[in-house]
């Protein structure tokens, strides 16, 4: 029986290894579009320019930018294996849920990755760029480099770690709720929710600046994480 499941995990293997590599050949190949979906979002929200000094520069954004895509695409089918290979020892209750919890935390992974890549981070970098200016514009004038390597190891370890907290995060309290009432947390988030968010934006407002646009969008965001996590708890209750 050991034969058999040791047989059955290096072809699993051997196929992710596979695929990852034929991911790597793509993104070496097609490494323009590549380089130019991570700095666009930049570009959108700034007008300074992307250098590479060196000709090393370069060849580190491909390496990098490719084995980063590729480690990312070949994850969902790393994912389809863990489990297969697992179900034997699973029960059908036990891989339903297992399930349900993986597609949870991989949609929310997908919307934080792609709200942080495509507007906090280049807005925020864009921001800190500006700010650093204007604040020593009376004192020295200030020229700044934007290496592209520099940028592009930022944007990929910031996504990187704030995307997989996330993700860790959601499965953590996805197993949370399982054990627990869910129909009675509905019911208190019901009542609670509007006293939720009012206190929410009350303590925004007193931890940042009186801004108009400041404080219009420290409010949109709080009514849409107290939908978000509304949301979150009526599709718990449906599908679990």
């Amino acid at each position: 029986m050991f034969q058999i499941y040791a047989v059955e995990f290096c072809y699993r293997f051997f196929y992710i290894l596979l695929s990852f590599f034929g991911c790597l050949i793509l993104a070496l190949i097609k490494i323009d579009v590549i380089l130019l979906f991570e700095i666009y979002p930049f570009l959108e929200f700034s007008t300074e320019k992307l250098l590479a000094t060196r000709v090393t520069d370069l060849i580190d954004v491909v390496w990098i930018l490719s084995f980063y895509n590729s480690l990312l695409f070949v994850y969902p089918l790393f994912v389809h294996h863990l489990i297969v290979f697992l179900k034997m020892g699973f029960y059908n209750y036990q891989t339903y849920v297992l399930l349900r919890v993986i597609k949870l935390s991989t949609l929310i992974y997908m919307i934080v990755f792609a709200f942080l890549h495509l507007y906090f981070l280049p807005n925020f970098f864009s921001f800190l760029l500006s700010w650093k200016i204007s604040s020593f514009e009376n004192l020295l004038n200030v020229k700044t480099e934007l290496r592209i390597t520099y940028y592009i190891d930022w944007i990929l370890s910031t996504e990187c770690f704030i995307s997989s907290v996330v993700y860790w995060l959601s499965i953590i309290i996805s197993k949370v709720l399982l054990t627990m009432n869910v129909d009675g947390i509905y019911e208190k988030a019901k009542r609670c929710k509007k006293q939720t968010l009012f206190l929410m934006v009350l303590s925004l407002f007193l931890l940042f600046p009186s801004d108009f646009y400041l404080q219009f969008g420290l409010l949109l965001i709080s009514f849409f994480l107290v939908e978000l996590i509304f949301l979150s708890l009526c599709y718990m209750i449906k599908n679990f």
